[in-house]
């Protein structure tokens, strides 16, 4: 059961752990007219399922989308209603509070992603190694499966420690400001 929850869950997450190609070159590959992989760039990265930048998001407990769902469902991010303190007009109190939310995001994001980089390191390290069987592959890609769960809920629960913040014409000042609605 956990199994098929991973494999119907991950690819909503367009998380980190995915790994993301060349669209022009697996469009070409697709119709047959290149027999390079679309993959093929990415051969040198130390991390294969990561790139430098996703790596840096990660170190730097960035929200990589994770958040889609509230964001864009009307539930602000705490990090965008803190840039936007003058156009939502948020009090004193209620900028110290969202920064309260950010700091915890950021301090539990950026643990989350270095067990996450190293979980996938270890991953490829095993392919790299060829020291890596059937088990092994099972209990990590779980592993990294959790640890996307968890970082995506850390992003989702800071918005929604944040919109509880908000009045609702600060909502509405957020969905205008950020193109959602008119």
């Amino acid at each position: 059961m956990r199994r098929l929850l991973f494999a119907l869950l991950l690819p909503c997450f367009g998380l980190p752990a995915m790994a993301q190609h060349n669209p022009a070159a697996h469009a070409a590959h697709l119709a047959g007219t290149s027999t390079t992989s679309p993959y093929a760039d990415m051969v040198g990265r130390p991390i294969k399922a990561l790139s430098k930048e996703q790596i840096d998001d990660l170190q730097a407990g960035e929200g990589m989308g994770m958040s889609l769902p509230a964001e864009l469902n009307a539930v602000p991010g705490p990090v965008h209603a803190l840039e936007m303190t003058d156009e939502l007009r948020l009090t004193r109190e209620q900028v110290h509070k969202l920064d309260a939310i950010v700091k915890a995001m950021r301090a539990d994001a950026i643990r989350l992603g270095g067990n996450l980089i190293d979980a996938e390191r270890q991953l490829d390290t095993g392919f790299k190694t060829r020291a890596i069987d059937a088990a092994a592959i099972e209990s990590q890609s779980e592993r990294i499966g959790l640890l996307n769960g968890k970082l995506r809920a850390v992003h989702l629960k800071a918005h929604l420690q944040a919109s509880a913040l908000l009045t609702p014409d600060q909502v509405a000042r957020y969905q205008r400001a950020r193109g959602y609605s008119r």
